[in-house]
């Protein structure tokens, strides 16, 4: 695992198996490493286009969709650092933890994108409009390539107790946790793991235990808009999910249907 980074599981579905399905959100609809590949590329490039460079931070700020992964891929393609920020938060908070982390860009969608206008001159790329990027990366773009040991996210603490606090991930850090995981459980990350992910994508376990483990490893990340506990067991049962985070909140929703 010498020099890998996170995003290389997608790259090698992709070329193996570009039909294989990567994320399902909700009941319908669905995106395959091939598509979400060629995505991502075109995010990255358009984030370079901005002048994103490797070792930046570029903040996400929006509610869950399938386009949220896409564009958390395109900043490790740009050898940027992920920030993702709590779409629940109020405009001081957003403002706090920009000026904390000073990024060249931001990606939101268009509500959060009204409010983070009025926050920050830093460019801001629309959520909705990566829609026109599905096609693919202009020809002869290359991904920036960065070392195992440099940041790939980092995660805010939700701030209950006082300011949020940052926590550094590196890409190679979170790739050692996965393979330590997977040495107790041998079908947690394989190509059949099937996710079901009840929490925002901007939380500690929507993004490192969500889209990174599942797409690693070539299994698919189910995920939904907000929990709703019925659509949980219905997703269960039609994407045939092998993996629900327990969180006793959640299961106690569940338990009564």
């Amino acid at each position: 695992m010498k020099n890998a980074l996170l995003h290389d599981g997608l790259r090698y579905w992709a070329q193996r198996e570009p039909d294989r399905l990567a994320l399902a959100f909700g009941e319908d609809e669905t995106l395959s490493y091939g598509s979400l590949a060629r995505w991502s590329d075109a995010i990255a490039a358009r984030l370079q286009d901005h002048g994103v460079k490797a070792g930046d931070t570029v903040c996400i700020c929006a509610a869950n969709s399938i386009a949220w992964v896409a564009c958390a891929f395109g900043i490790l393609k740009a050898g940027a650092i992920i920030v993702p920020l709590n779409e629940r938060f109020v405009a001081g908070e957003l403002a706090y933890l920009i000026e904390q982390t000073e990024p060249a860009a931001l990606i939101a969608d268009e509500p959060r994108a009204m409010i983070l206008r009025d926050l920050s001159d830093v460019p801001i790329m629309v959520m909705e409009d990566t829609q026109a990027l599905r096609g693919g990366a202009p020809a002869g773009w290359r991904e920036v390539r960065v070392a195992s040991d440099a940041l790939a996210q980092i995660i805010f603490t939700s701030g209950t107790t006082g300011k949020p606090k940052g926590v550094m991930i590196a890409h190679g850090q979170l790739l050692d946790k996965q393979f330590e995981v997977r040495l107790v459980d041998e079908h947690f990350g394989s190509p059949g793991f099937r996710m079901l992910m009840p929490v925002s994508l901007q939380s500690g376990v929507g993004t490192t235990w969500g889209y990174l483990t599942a797409t690693t490893n070539g299994g698919m990340l189910c995920f939904m808009p907000r929990f709703d506990p019925a659509l949980a067991l219905r997703m269960i049962v039609k994407w045939r999910g092998t993996k629900f985070p327990p969180f006793p909140p959640l299961l106690e929703q569940i338990a009564p249907l």
